[in-house]
């Protein structure tokens, strides 16, 4: 019972308090859980290594290699079918000829002894040691291509978690827009109730009529429907936040806190224009790409030049039988030195063509690098006119809300001397609710279009 007693205890507390994230701790979880940047971490990891692979091959190259041949040089040599065969060629010939021949055989036959006994195992060892002296200018213009396309990754990684701070900060406003959205329904409908209950009193004692309470019934329902409306937009907005930052969470539970920034932008264009030009992850990124293809012509053109090289090698052998005798093989060695240079003179003009590709992909993105700039440029002043025009809407925003709280007390007090009806009074709190909900869209408008011109900036 205890137990049952605790769990809805807790239950209760659970539900009665929900979960409230900052944007600061959005973030946080955005960052820590997107899979899209863990993957291009992955990618600079990868490029790291393409670095250290490239300076590697500027380091001596080292190669060793041992084999072990197994061979039976024992053969069975019949000496009396050998000396047979040898008088029988040999009839008629001359006794000098005949000791000539005998004394070959015998020699042979003492060879073949000696071959008898020779090992049959031959093992074979080589250590080879190779040096690029000059590699074309390879190596180095690798190695400066792998560093500046390791720079383009992390420019493109800066540029994505930026990209998503900028959306985790756009929903975030969102939600705030429609928490308060709902809170001003809600008071809306708070005072519609009322409203519509004075309507029906003041119609049975006769100084209201019909159409009055049928106009308040009417103003009730339109303001329950426009809180189902607003409280729908906010789950929406909370189940967006929670998939994008992978929160696990009930939507019950989930809020956030936070207001608007009340920020002025005193930029101008040409300042901003400076600052998008010097940290907009974009032009950093097409700076790098610049040199990748610069070296690449680099490296194209290196293929005309020769490569000089120097190495060292000993070389050993031995021969055995059993692993008795294998501690002390009798091993004979070699050792050379050497330094060489390999030109390809003619190739079939294969290195002037491959020169001229990348000389023309070279130009190809030259244009696509101005085409780009342009573009950005273009973007970069539709996002400061939206900085600005919104400013001006708030600022109007901001004194149409003071004129309609004024019209709501003036028609307050003019119902209670007479001169207003009811219907009257509930349109102006209507206005004045309308005029709220306003404010906030264009504060929301105004910080949307702020953070999408700081992105643009590469300021977030």
């Amino acid at each position: 019972m205890a137990g049952r007693t605790f769990l809805l205890i807790f239950i209760l507390v659970y539900t009665a308090f929900p979960e409230v994230y900052t944007l600061e701790e959005l973030l946080i979880n955005a960052i820590h859980n997107s899979k899209e940047l863990r993957s291009m971490e992955l990618e600079l990891k990868k490029a790291d290594a393409h670095v250290l692979e490239i300076t590697g091959r500027g380091l001596p190259q080292i190669s060793a290699s041992l084999n072990i041949n197994h061979g039976n040089n024992f053969f069975y040599i019949d000496e009396q079918k050998l000396q047979n065969s040898l008088n029988t060629n040999l009839q008629g010939s001359d006794i000098s000829d005949k000791q000539t021949a005998e004394s070959i055989i015998s020699q042979s036959l003492s060879l073949a002894g000696e071959m008898m006994l020779m090992p049959d195992n031959v093992v074979t060892a080589s250590l080879d040691v190779k040096q690029a002296i000059y590699a074309q200018g390879k190596v180095r213009l690798g190695k400066k291509v792998a560093k500046a396309y390791h720079r383009t990754l992390l420019c493109k990684y800066n540029y994505e978690k930026m990209k998503l701070k900028s959306e985790i900060m756009s929903s975030f406003y969102s939600a705030v827009l429609a928490q308060k959205n709902v809170a001003i329904c809600s008071e809306a409908v708070m005072l519609a109730e009322q409203t519509h209950r004075l309507a029906v009193i003041t119609h049975l004692v006769g100084r209201a009529s019909e159409l009055d309470t049928l106009s308040s019934l009417f103003n009730l329902e339109k303001a329950r429907i426009e809180l189902q409306k607003a409280q729908s937009s906010l789950r929406t907005v909370y189940q967006t936040i929670m998939t994008r930052c992978a929160i696990n969470e009930e939507i019950s539970s989930f809020s956030v806190d936070g207001e608007f920034e009340q920020t002025e932008f005193t930029l101008s264009i040409d300042s901003v224009l400076a600052l998008v030009h010097r940290k907009n992850p974009d032009i950093i990124k097409l700076q790098g790409a610049e040199e990748i293809q610069d070296n690449l012509v680099r490296i194209a053109r290196s293929e005309f030049y020769p490569a000089i090289y120097a190495g060292a090698s000993v070389y050993g052998y031995g021969y055995f039988n059993g692993a008795s005798d294998f501690t002390d093989p009798g091993l004979g060695n070699e050792s050379r030195i050497y330094v060489g240079l390999s030109w390809d003179i003619f190739t079939g003009l294969s290195k002037i063509y491959k020169l001229k590709q990348a000389e023309a992909e070279r130009e190809k993105f030259l244009l696509s690098r101005k085409k780009v700039v342009e573009t950005l440029e273009l973007r970069v002043r539709n996002a400061y006119e939206q900085v600005h025009q919104s400013s001006i809407n708030l600022l109007s925003t901001r004194s149409l809300i003071q004129l309609a709280e004024k019209r709501y007390l003036f028609a307050r007090k003019a119902f209670e001397v007479g001169s207003k009806t009811i219907l009257d009074v509930q349109n102006a709190e209507f206005e004045l609710n309308s005029a709220k909900m306003s404010l906030n869209a264009a504060q929301f408008s105004f910080q949307n279009a702020l953070i999408s011109l700081k992105l643009l900036m590469g300021d977030i």
